[in-house]
């Protein structure tokens, strides 16, 4: 039956028809009549039905799974690699080496890890809509990362590290709102850290360290509420460690070091209950050593050595008791060495070296029985060593120019 819109349009197409075949006969005889010359006749475009189904495109036809791995295949050099055991081949894709599929046979995991990959990853990954895991670290992957990888809404782990990708991060990847693990370490990314990643609310660890990126360290990571372990270090990231941080309240690893960065360290890193590794040594740090950093109570390891720390050691620091490594030399540290680090009974090691330091050696430190090297050289230290810490298999005692302390009896 045809629609009232079409029998209007048909109605009207036939009136215009009608005008025009009159126009047609009568208009040249008018015209004659007058000596006027003949213009052409006026032309209408007629509008006729159409049938709805030929204004639809065409539906684009949607590569499958299999179709879609063997665009990978081609694109990393696939017959090179290691092991290929199915790829390429006819064989059911779940049957192909490294790739795990769901019951409906849409790929789930591709976990290639050293296995002598080349080449780009193709853009066409990020049409494998059930994807979970992408696991392909310690390839020769090179080129950028595919922007289209930040359709995979479904993914859990992407592990492109110690490959030899380059260019910028893409900030589409912070679409990857199930993200739970992302490492992206030891390769040569430049360029800006996106603010986008702070929109990964399942992130637990992410890893973006030993690369080339610059710029400063986007606050929006703060809001990364489930982070565990975040590495930035070995880049050439620059300004504030943001103050954002100290939201980062399940934190148990965060690594700093090796950047250009060149402001205060934030007292809310103090709020990091969790915390158990802090390393922000070899940077430009200023101003002294955060005494809120004595209330992470589960810390086991502090690094702090050449970030240009200054002011006097904090006496906080003796409530880490949790501490095995306290290494702050090589900054501008002044005063006095606190008594109180003799409280930290677990330390192993402790290195003061290289500061401003003045006073005399703490008999407290000859409480720390596990110590197994120290170092206190280059300073300006008095007195004697406590006679305990001679016990330990490591030390700079050489080079303190200062004695062993004697009992009185001897």
């Amino acid at each position: 039956m045809m629609r009232k819109s079409d029998a209007e349009k048909l109605r009207s197409s036939l009136l215009a028809r009608a005008v025009v075949a009159a126009l047609a006969i009568w208009m040249p005889i008018a015209l004659a009549a007058a000596c006027v010359p003949i213009p052409p006749a006026p032309t209408a475009d007629l509008e006729m039905p159409t049938d709805q189904t030929t204004d639809q495109a065409t539906p684009t036809k949607t590569a499958t799974d299999r179709e879609l791995l063997v665009a990978f295949y081609h694109a990393t050099n696939g017959d090179t690699w290691l092991r290929s055991d199915g790829w390429n081949t006819d064989a059911p894709i779940d049957e192909w080496y490294g790739v795990v599929t769901d019951n409906s046979d849409r790929v789930i995991e591709i976990d290639l890890p050293a296995n002598g990959l080349s080449g780009s990853i193709p853009p066409e990954l990020g049409e494998l809509a059930e994807l979970e895991w992408l696991l392909l670290a310690d390839n020769g992957l090179s080129g950028s990362i595919p922007p289209e990888l930040g359709n995979l809404n479904r993914l859990e782990k992407l592990d492109l590290k110690s490959n030899q990708l380059s260019e910028k991060i893409p900030p589409e990847l912070g679409k990857l709102t199930e993200l739970e693990s992302l490492d992206l370490s030891n390769n040569e990314l430049n360029g800006a850290i996106p603010p986008e990643l702070g929109k990964l609310s399942e992130l637990e660890s992410l890893s973006l360290d030993s690369n080339h990126l610059s710029g400063t360290i986007p606050p929006e990571l703060g809001r990364l509420t489930d982070l565990e372990w975040l590495d930035l270090s070995d880049n050439s990231l620059k300004g504030d460690i943001p103050p954002e941080f100290g939201a980062l309240v399940e934190l148990e690893s965060l690594e700093l070091d090796r950047n250009n960065l060149d402001g205060t360290v934030p007292p809310e890193l103090g709020n990091l209950a969790e915390l158990e590794w802090l390393d922000i040594s070899e940077n430009w740090m200023q101003g002294p050593i955060p005494p809120e950093l004595g209330n992470l109570t589960d810390l086991e390891v502090l690094l702090l050595w050449g970030s240009g720390m200054s002011g006097e050691i904090p006496p906080e620091l003796g409530r880490l008791t949790s501490l095995e490594m306290l290494d702050l030399r090589y900054n501008q540290l002044e005063g006095s060495i606190p008594p109180e680090l003799g409280q930290l009974t677990k330390l192993e090691y402790l290195d003061l070296a290289g500061n401003k330091l003045r006073g005399t050696v703490p008999p407290e430190l000859g409480q720390l029985t596990n110590l197994e090297g120290w170092y206190l050289s280059n300073n300006r230290l008095t007195g004697c060593v406590p006679k305990a810490m001679r016990q330990a298999k490591y030390n700079d005692f050489g080079w303190l120019d200062l004695p062993y302390c004697v009992d009185a009896e001897e």
